[in-house]
């Protein structure tokens, strides 16, 4: 970006070695920016900008909050977790610096299945759910600098909040409702939901305390609906939504789609369990029922098999997007930072159909979660004692 200060000099926004191309979305704490960050020896990279919105700097509480999330994630170093590159200051604004990952949702695989009219392959759908889980119990055992066990619960796992590159590679984004369950901390005002109504756990909409095995239930709904192409618990409002999750009555998966194998669909189901003490303890708990699963069902579910499929279903969208890329940072070198500037339009969405059997199913088909199969044998949490007996110091900066 040009630094000209003749008559001609360009409207630039830098973030210290961060120059600002293009804003990419507004939420309600935050706005994102696509960015180029240029260090020594002509070094670039495209980054991603997360800094608070300019009113709400002013409240101590949400600045706090900003802050912990880039705190926690800047720890995690995990292949499945977005990287965070540094957590910075611009003017007594805080902002975050993290990767910048060149692919689509989880939301976006769906939209487009469904545009096709075709499922996504099973062991695709399978090693999605695989790498995504791997992710968050990568969260899920973070620590603090002490070594303290922090309990972090991601609390808004969502198929929006879960993406894939085009080389079959999953990242789990957004912490910024997270919880440390371990500090008695989170990121939220405390009395109001947190997270997507539809895919949060009992526990969640009951507004119990939570730990990781709420982040498994949501992964098993976002597993659920991509094996099925097929609402879950969606209803026509949010408190309908909440009852229908709390009532725990969960379709197994082959009554929407009779290629799952058994073991693949209880896999799933336990994930679903209303009881937590009956659900999965770990997100790496599930993932290896996954594999297990998958291998059993003789199931081709690896990153080249995930990869191949993206590529032939999102190859045009992967190399727009990147077209659009290239296009904003040019535009912001050429004509300086826009913060206004139009994105690039997106596919239309298609809304995921609820789920309808073609006949009332039987007690076995669909299972009242408050009494699982003996098939399902319980999974308790993980015990306290087993964790290191750390002094509760407060997060320190990453």
């Amino acid at each position: 970006m040009a630094d000209d200060p003749g008559d001609t000099e360009l409207p630039t926004a830098r973030f210290g070695r961060f120059e600002l191309a293009q804003r990419l979305d507004t939420g309600g704490m935050a706005e994102i920016f696509l960015a180029l960050e240029r260090g020594l020896h002509g070094f670039e990279r495209v980054v991603v900008i997360k800094q608070v919105l300019p009113h709400l700097l002013q409240k101590a509480s949400f600045r706090e909050m900003f802050l912990q999330e880039a705190r926690w994630v800047a720890r995690l170093n995990h292949p499945n977790i977005v990287q965070v590159y540094e957590l910075g200051d611009a003017e007594g604004a805080p902002f975050i610096a993290m990767e910048h990952v060149p692919g689509v949702s989880f939301r976006d695989l769906v939209s487009t299945a469904l545009r096709r009219k075709e499922q996504i392959p099973v062991g695709v759908a399978t090693g999605l759910m695989i790498q995504a889980c791997a992710g968050a119990h990568a969260a899920h055992e973070l620590t603090d600098a002490q070594g303290q066990w922090l309990g972090l619960v991601h609390r808004d796992i969502s198929p929006q909040n879960l993406m894939v590159t085009g080389g079959g590679h999953v990242k789990l984004l957004d912490f910024g409702i997270a919880k440390a369950t371990e500090l008695g901390v989170e990121t939220t005002r405390t009395g109001a939901l947190k997270g997507k109504v539809h895919f949060m756990s009992p526990e969640q909409v009951q507004q119990h305390p939570l730990d990781r095995r709420s982040d498994v239930f949501a992964l098993g709904i976002v597993a659920w609906e991509m094996l099925t192409l097929r609402r879950l618990f969606k209803r026509e409002n949010d408190l309908a939504t909440m009852q229908a999750i709390s009532a725990g009555k969960v379709p197994r998966p082959e009554l929407a789609r009779a290629e799952i194998r058994p073991s693949l669909s209880a896999a799933v189901m336990r994930s679903l369990e209303v009881d937590r003490d009956r659900r999965y303890a770990t997100a790496e708990e599930f993932r290896h029922g996954l594999e297990a699963a998958a291998d059993a069902a003789g199931l081709r579910w690896g990153t080249d098999e995930v990869a191949g499929w993206v590529r032939d279903v999102m190859g045009e969208e992967l190399q727009a997007r990147a077209q659009a890329v290239l296009d904003a940072v040019e535009r912001a070198q050429r004509e300086g930072f826009a913060p206004d500037a139009p994105a690039r339009q997106r596919t239309a969405s298609q809304t995921l159909p609820s789920f309808t059997p073609s006949r009332p199913p039987t007690e076995v088909e669909t299972r009242d979660m408050g009494t699982p199969p003996s098939a399902s044998p319980p999974s308790a949490p993980l015990p306290p004692q087993e964790r290191p007996k750390w002094t509760k110091l407060a997060l320190g900066a990453a």
